[in-house]
């Protein structure tokens, strides 16, 4: 049975093989009669056309020696002998009227002209006018009458001898002009010359319309009449030539208008243009199926413009323009052959297809609705921009530049309703996913802003969702790699604004549920959204920078910069929500932390305060590690060392208080104490440990106080301690590529240890507190400090205190130190304003974009964490945060920088 299959699988394959060799063979050998058919059409033309040259010479040798004979006769000097001018008027007025008898001079001038007269009919003899001119106009009534489809293989030879025979006849009329100044009249032989004129406007509308006007069907059916009627054009440019040459050899400018009156000038530029003329009719047709003309798609009366009844299918319309594409092959393979290569047939055409394919183009862009939106729908605009882009790059192969046939308006509004398109697509997605499934598509009023359809509500829901920033940026993504690949000029820039608008609005809405988040969220809620938000922010910048890459290849050199910063307003933005988040996070632990921080230096406290810090510490680290990516918790644990440091800074400051003195040490016993406190950390991730915060002023003094009491080598012992204890707790959390933040953030500690351990000396003082003072304002900000009841910044009175505390440093040396450090200060230049993308401590400019360069994006989001733009970071609660910026103040002046970019 299977050996039956195989046989019969094998006779089917060879079937179809045989069939298609047959087909192959069929094809092969039709195209090569035809090649032979149009070889022999070539071959017979050439030869008819030699028989045809022959016999013009033949005219020609006839016409000069019928022009020899008028200059024997001359005819013209005879009447000027006789006769002025003037007498020869009235004499013929004479002869004309049979009331008065003539005279012997009127009957010598009638002698004259009666030789005239004969010159003619010696004329009519030698070239037998008469009998060319009637076979000429009989053969082309015929072709006239009958068609040019109907004409017969060879026939077209003729075509070529009846305008030899007209041209002839023109000549001769032509000649006797020159030599003559009475024109001929009905009663003359030379009657038949009214006869070729007519004649000849029949040889030019066969040749022009019928011939030139329908150049692509004649090149299938008859090649042979296309080679007559580029013969004709040949001859007619050839007369040109020879008259040219006549009137110059004698001397005839002055009467060179009497001649080729009616002659073909221009006769190539005319048959090209009833190839392009033919051609034009064609579109026209279309788009009046289409009803495109402006008219047709106006209501008379009314102020809105009417569509087509029914649908335009674009695809179509490409479809016939691709056949109208598939007509510049017939050009080139087989009209051009026919015809003389000085007709550059072939660009003639393409460069008319060019122009009508994108007049075509512009009608269908501005179709509107009566509304005023346009008619095209998104997917016909992307079809329409595919079709440009790709029929524009296979013409640039050849050498073409299509973007001049198409409007400068026409292109912005091709990419604008692209733009608008987009926008609307993404915004849609984007509203619809935040919006949690939401179907209400009732669209806001225009305004400013054409990406925002729908107003982006976003809830903390949303924000906890594990995918959310793979739909929004899969959505984003695939629009806009669509429109990219369409790869047009000065689109790249366009989408670069939409996305870039889009995403800031997107940004803002995830910056207001953050600042609109209560302080009363259960703690569960609250570390879930905003570890979720944190994360989706650092996936959206990687692809932002992934969309940058994509964006500034493609922009001009006068567009990259304006893309390039668009984006990175964009992925700087998604940075500063994350860190947003991230800060916020970190409120959640404030209270605790802070409540512990008040006992810092306290009477019967030691080292344990830290201790009780660093506990609080490790299980909010414990609860986050793997909440967070690991670059998100490595900035979350140095941020919240940031705090620490700073709230250790807090009783230094306030040893300059005026009202500290030793009772303030007393007021501390009314503290709440730690023993009995809770903490849990696994029900609600983190339960306020202290019922209510410790914020007076009197309770800051109190632990200035503390420390005010201590002297300087138990303070040194005690800092030492508790750096210690910090270095090597955060060492166990933070990951060993972030180890090198330790230090720096340490470093206002450590400045404050060498105040109390420094030598005794001026210099070795000087420069310990110059460094102090450096370290301690670089950490600290009026708003965080100025929460405490703190001054702020380091004030050198500060240090007067910490070594008055040392009893080995005497008041002259205090005194010179700081009269130094007051100096060198003094001259040292502030440092300059950073700019929004550079970094706030090094100067050095970001640019994210070299990843290579600079390493992995958590590497570089820990690099930025301690200088972070301060611009875009507009939580109260954050260390580095700008003076006299509040929340909400923040949130506005982003929204300002924006508009003012855009």
């Amino acid at each position: 049975m299977s050996g039956l299959r195989e046989e019969a699988v094998k006779a089917v394959s060879q079937a179809i093989s045989e069939t298609d060799s047959n087909l192959l063979t069929a094809i092969d050998s039709a195209y090569d009669r035809w090649q032979l058919e149009l070889d022999d059409a070539k071959s017979t033309a050439r030869k008819l056309l030699a028989d045809v040259l022959e016999e013009r010479e033949t005219l020609r040798n006839s016409l000069a020696s019928a022009a020899d004979l008028w200059r024997i006769l001359q005819p013209s000097s005879i009447l000027a002998d006789e006769f002025s001018n003037d007498d020869v008027a009235s004499e013929l007025n004479l002869i004309n009227n049979d009331a008065f008898p003539a005279s012997s001079a009127q009957l010598s001038a009638a002698s004259a002209l009666q030789n005239v007269t004969q010159t003619l009919f010696w004329a009519e003899f030698i070239m037998e006018a008469p009998q060319a001119l009637q076979r000429a106009t009989t053969y082309l009534e015929k072709v006239h009458s009958d068609g040019l489809d109907k004409v017969v293989k060879g026939s077209p030879a003729l075509l070529v001898d009846a305008h030899a025979n007209l041209t002839a006849a023109e000549r001769l009329r032509d000649l006797i002009l020159l030599e003559s100044p009475i024109s001929p009249d009905k009663s003359n032989p030379a009657q038949w010359f009214s006869q070729a004129v007519e004649t000849r406007d029949l040889l030019e509308n066969i040749v022009l319309r019928g011939i030139f006007g329908n150049v692509v069907q004649l090149s299938q059916t008859n090649p042979c009449i296309l080679v007559a009627g580029a013969r004709v054009v040949e001859s007619e440019e050839a007369e040109d030539d020879w008259w040219k040459t006549h009137i110059q050899r004698n001397g005839l400018e002055d009467r060179r208008a009497a001649v080729r009156s009616f002659g073909a000038h221009d006769y190539k530029k005319r048959a090209l243009n009833a190839i392009v003329e033919a051609l034009q009719a064609q579109f026209w047709q279309r788009e009046r199926e289409l009803r495109l003309f402006r008219d047709e798609l106006t209501r008379k009366g009314s102020e809105t413009k009417a569509v087509p009844k029914y649908h335009i299918h674009v695809s179509s319309i490409l479809d016939w323009i691709q056949q109208r594409r598939s007509e510049t092959e017939i050009i080139r393979r087989f009209v051009t052959p026919c015809l003389p290569p000085s007709f550059e047939v072939t660009a003639v055409y393409e460069r008319e297809l060019h122009r009508q394919f994108m007049r075509l183009i512009s009608q269908l862009l501005h179709l509107n609705k009566p509304d005023g939106s346009m008619y095209l729908s998104e997917s016909d605009l992307i079809q329409v921009t595919s079709w440009y882009s790709k029929y524009r790059a296979e013409v640039g192969e050849q050498g073409e530049n299509i973007d001049c046939f198409l409007s400068e308006k026409d292109r912005k509004r091709l990419i604008s309703a692209l733009r608008q398109h987009c926008a609307q697509r993404i915004t849609s997605n984007v509203s619809s996913i935040l919006s949690e499934g939401d179907q209400d598509t009732e669209h806001a009023p225009k305004h400013r802003s054409l990406f925002r359809q729908k107003k982006m509500k976003i809830s903390k829901s949303i924000l906890s969702r594990d995918d959310l920033s793979e739909v929004i940026m899969n959505s984003v993504g695939e629009q806009v790699k669509r429109i990219l690949d369409l790869k047009m000029r000065d689109l790249d820039q366009a989408i670069a604004q939409v996305v870039a608008e889009i995403l800031l609005d997107f940004q803002t809405e995830v910056r207001q549920v953050i600042a609109n988040d209560k302080i009363d969220t259960p703690t569960e809620e609250r570390g879930i959204y905003l570890c979720a938000t944190a994360n989706h922010m650092a996936k959206c910048l990687e692809f932002s920078e992934e969309l940058r890459d994509s964006f500034i290849p493609l922009g001009l050199d006068h567009h990259r910069p304006e893309i390039e910063e668009r984006m990175e307003s964009v992925i700087e933005g998604f940075r500063s929500t994350a860190s947003m988040a991230l800060h916020v996070l970190i409120d959640g632990i404030k209270p605790t932390l802070e409540a512990h921080a008040t006992r810092l230096f306290a009477p019967s406290t030691g080292t344990e305060v830290i201790l009780d810090i660093l506990a609080v510490l490790d299980d909010f680290f414990s609860y986050y590690e793997k909440a967070l990516l690991d670059y998100h918790f490595e900035y979350l644990a140095i941020e919240t060392l940031k705090r620490v440091v700073v709230w250790y800074l807090v009783p230094f400051l306030r040893l300059t208080h005026p009202r500290l003195d030793e009772s303030g040490a007393r007021r501390f016993t009314s503290l709440p104490s730690f023993d009995d406190q809770s903490e849990d950390f696994t029900g609600n991730m983190l339960r306020t440990v202290i019922t209510r915060r410790v914020e007076s002023t009197a309770t800051a003094l109190t632990s200035a106080a503390g420390l005010a009491s201590m002297t300087g080598g138990a303070v040194l012992a005690h800092l030492e301690k508790d750096i210690e204890n910090i270095a090597a707790f955060m060492a166990g959390k933070v990951p060993l590529h972030q180890k090198k933040q330790l230090k720096p953030t340490l470093e206002p500690l450590y400045a404050i240890r060498a105040l109390y351990a420094c030598k005794t000396t001026v210099s070795a003082m000087a420069e310990a507190l110059r460094e102090a003072k450096v370290a301690v304002d670089r950490a600290l900000r009026p708003l965080w400090t100025m929460e405490y009841g703190a001054q702020g910044q380091f004030s050198l009175r500060m240090a007067e205190k910490i070594w008055e505390a040392r009893q080995d440093i005497s008041s002259s040396s205090v005194a010179e130190a700081v009269n130094i450090t007051r100096i060198s200060l003094d001259r040292i230049e502030p440092p300059p304003t950073p700019s929004r993308m550079s970094s706030v401590d090094d100067g050095r400019v970001w640019s994210s974009r070299y990843s290579d360069a600079n390493g992995s994006f958590s590497e570089r989001f820990m690099e930025r964490s301690g200088n972070y733009n301060e611009q875009n970071l507009s939580s109260s609660s954050l260390i580095w945060t700008p003076r006299s910026m509040d929340l909400h103040a923040g949130f506005n002046r982003g929204k300002k920088d924006r508009r003012k970019n855009t």
